[in-house]
């Protein structure tokens, strides 16, 4: 099973969200941008049954130690997004939601 990771980063917290292939959400939390958050995520995504190499990670940089995390963890599909593209992307889904 494939799972779709996104991480909202900041320098303080991240917003995260699991969803599965279907589009449904799996999990959601927010951790503290530090190693106990980092392994609360690592937690919660063993939890869901889905190995790292199956995941699909989406985040807004690429220069953090959040990312060497992952890249530690055997999370290999990791992809940066755009601030503006993620940020277009909830104007849109609000907009539908009206």
């Amino acid at each position: 099973m494939k799972l779709y990771i996104g991480i909202d980063w900041s320098q303080i917290k991240h917003d995260i969200c699991f969803v599965n292939t279907k589009g449904a959400i799996q999990s959601q939390l927010v951790i503290p941008h530090s190693q106990t958050g980092f392994w609360e995520f690592e937690q919660r995504r063993k939890r869901l049954g889905v190995p790292a190499e199956d995941c699909l990670v989406g985040l807004e940089t690429s220069h953090s130690i959040l990312v060497d995390f992952l890249w530690d963890r055997g999370y290999a599909n990791i992809f940066v997004l755009p601030p503006t593209l993620v940020k277009g992307s909830r104007t849109r889904m609000s907009s539908r939601a009206a």
